[in-house]
């Protein structure tokens, strides 16, 4: 009886991902793993795919070739060395930074790199948002993926789901944005890993993450979020004030989508520079049952975000003589 349920487990798991690699057009990569663009993470919970370029066509947002470096970041132009007077930026943040269904040159960070240099500025973006994560991660992230580039500032897109992944207990009996997958959480200043489902499968399984969020959706605890999000503002307050403290870089901080109780955390610790609102079904896709900013949605965060980059870019080195890419 174990084996047939293991069998029948097994055959399910595998038709879901048949299924999806279908409707993606994606080949045998989301056969093999659960996400096209995330990989299991014993650290993190998951990551961003390392050393692939992602392939996959999606309603709304067209044909993709999403491309990651050996440290799980989607530069626009590989880095090498840092030259003399070379500025880096890393960008740090969730889905909306990933950008995981947009094709590379289209991401924010990458529109922003292309115009900054052809004005002369020797600028690199890093990106290296995780769809998913919430500020603990995106500080792993920093010190795994970004502190070996040597970045000369940060640039932090928040989320006002931010407070909902940094907190198990809203995520475990709310389930509103939970990924479902083992992930670290702060509580107490300490560092702790829990899986927020009701079923613990101890694999990264996408029938398993469908079956728990099913769970979760027909018994869920609003009461729960409303006395867990002082905690958890606080937490995040302590997260990011000791990562400020700890990094010898300015942060350059902005909301997307919304920012809910975040702000004040995030004025407190960064050079806050506002939030960044998306028309429906013209800036995002929401009409194809995804709110993310699509390439409109980009362009419009970069139009955003230069003015105060090149405020601050211009009180550092310049190089004048810069050949545009």
């Amino acid at each position: 009886m174990v084996v047939l349920l293991a069998l029948t487990g097994l055959f399910v798991e595998l038709g879901i991902r048949v299924a999806r690699s279908i409707i993606l057009d994606s080949g045998a990569m989301t056969v093999l793993r659960s996400s096209p663009n995330a990989i299991v993470d014993d650290e993190m919970g998951w990551s961003s795919p390392r050393s692939e370029v992602i392939q996959f066509k999606r309603a709304c947002y067209g044909e993709l070739i999403a491309t990651y470096n050996e440290d799980g970041l989607r530069v626009f132009t590989p880095l090498g060395p840092k030259r003399t007077g070379e500025l880096r930026v890393c960008v740090l943040g969730d889905s909306v930074t990933q950008a995981y269904q947009l094709t590379d040159g289209i991401p924010y960070y990458h529109v922003l790199e292309h115009e900054l240099r052809s004005e002369g500025y020797d600028v690199r973006f890093m990106g290296a948002g995780v769809g998913g994560f919430g500020t603990l991660q995106q500080t792993m992230m920093f010190d795994r993926a970004c502190a070996k580039h040597d970045p000369d500032m940060i640039l932090w897109q928040f989320s006002g789901n931010d407070t909902t992944n940094n907190s198990y207990l809203i995520e475990r009996y709310v389930g509103r944005d939970n990924n479902f997958r083992r992930r670290p959480y702060s509580e107490n200043g300490k560092i702790v890993r829990r899986h927020p489902g009701p079923i613990k499968w101890p694999f990264d399984s996408l029938a398993m993450r469908i079956i728990n969020g099913a769970i979760i959706r027909s018994s869920a605890r609003p009461d729960i979020e409303k006395e867990e999000l002082p905690r958890t503002l606080s937490e995040t307050d302590q997260l990011i004030g000791t990562f400020r403290d700890n990094v010898d870089v300015p942060i350059l901080g902005f909301s997307a989508v919304d920012e809910n109780d975040l702000r004040r955390i995030i004025e407190k610790h960064s050079e806050y520079v506002g939030l960044v609102e998306f028309e429906e079904n013209v800036e995002d896709c929401t009409a194809a049952g995804d709110q993310h900013p699509n390439s409109a949605g980009h362009a419009k965060m970069a139009r955003f975000l230069k003015s105060p980059l090149k405020a601050f870019l211009q009180g550092m080195e310049r190089d004048p003589g810069l050949e545009p890419d």
